[in-house]
């Protein structure tokens, strides 16, 4: 039996292509898997002007702009818990981080993380999913 060039090539293609998309498939499975793990933070609708510690989130709300962030120091993880002059402190080495989430002050090196606000189209509530220690 001879094969032609064409049909060697298209199951080589084939061949080799199963274990990627194995691979594929297994990733986004995980991924799904995770996404199920994470809570909900919805976001307190009286919410002033300020900054807020919130769960394992930072609301800092200045008028309509609200921004959230995780409250884990980006230095090594304590959960920061502390505003002094303004300014977002974490209680373990000192780091400080403006309203915007950069590092003032080290040890810290990287800014702390910006999450995502979300809306739940049923309630119209606003919640951000919760970031693990």
């Amino acid at each position: 039996m001879k094969i032609t060039r064409r049909k060697f090539f298209s199951s080589l293609i084939t061949i080799v292509s199963v274990p990627f998309l194995y691979a594929l498939n297994s990733e986004v499975e995980r991924k799904i898997e995770i996404d199920k793990r994470k809570e909900k933070i919805y976001l307190p609708a009286d919410l002033g002007n300020g900054i807020f510690f919130f769960n394992s989130v930072i609301i800092i709300k200045e008028g309509e702009k609200i921004s959230v962030y995780s409250s884990k120091c980006s230095h090594l993880g304590c959960k920061i818990n502390k505003v002094e002059n303004g300014k977002i402190v974490c209680p373990c080495h000192g780091s400080v981080y403006g309203l915007n989430g950069e590092v003032v002050k080290g040890p810290a090196v990287k800014p702390l993380k910006k999450l995502s606000i979300n809306k739940e189209i049923e309630s119209g509530r606003l919640f951000v999913y919760e970031q693990p220690f």
